[in-house]
């Protein structure tokens, strides 16, 4: 088995010869956006620390419930059935070049924002050139949710500014451009659902922060 040759397969598969090599290369690169929070402890596994999505979920409603509390260096909460004391979020702050849980977290999602708007945008030029037939499948498999990401990683990247903003107006702002992100978020998502999939999202809960 060989996951590069998988992943050639599969993209010549369903988006056709011609545009293979980049889909290839773009979910290389969709899977490499994420921020990386701590250094791997098995050696060969270079990415085996990645912040996955649920963990964007439960560390946006950490710090909004301790957005007007006392300031801490680590607003985030572990799961009270953690065995290990930070295994919930994974976050290392010096493997960030940061000294506090916050810092590492406004760093970790500037750098994934960025990575994750490359893959959008280059997702967009691949999605273009695409036959009708196969852009659908596209779309909803890669370049919405290179777009979901990305703004994801804006809301908790503007939230944890706006935690450790101490002018007042600017806390507003930061707080309210987080949610406008989490807007964008969910319209991502939601440009997914067609045919049989058109209520996919209907009990998720993820945009009630």
């Amino acid at each position: 088995y060989s996951s590069d040759k998988y992943l050639n397969e599969f993209c010549r598969q369903y988006y056709g010869h011609k545009q293979a090599a980049k889909a290839t290369q773009l979910y290389k690169d969709f899977y490499n956006a994420y921020w990386q929070q701590r250094k791997p402890e098995l050696q060969g596994f270079e990415r085996q620390f990645i912040f996955q999505d649920l963990r964007y979920n439960r560390a946006l409603k950490d710090i909004a419930a301790n957005f007007n509390k006392p300031y801490s260096t680590n607003p985030l909460i572990d799961i009270s059935a953690e065995q290990v004391e930070n295994r919930t979020y994974n976050i290392i702050p010096k493997d960030n070049g940061t000294e506090t849980v916050i810092e590492a977290i406004i760093e970790g999602t500037k750098k994934s924002a960025s990575e994750f708007y490359k893959v959008a945008k280059q997702a967009d030029k691949v999605y273009k050139k695409m036959s009708s037939k196969d852009r659908a499948f596209f779309n909803d498999n890669l370049r919405q949710q290179a777009y979901y990401m990305y703004h994801l990683n804006q809301a908790l990247h503007q939230l944890s500014q706006g935690y450790v903003a101490k002018d007042q107006k600017q806390r507003v702002d930061l707080a309210t451009e987080a949610l406008a992100s989490l807007k964008e978020a969910e319209k991502s998502l939601l440009a997914t659902q067609h045919d049989v999939f058109s209520k996919w999202y209907a009990g998720d809960r993820v945009f009630g922060v």
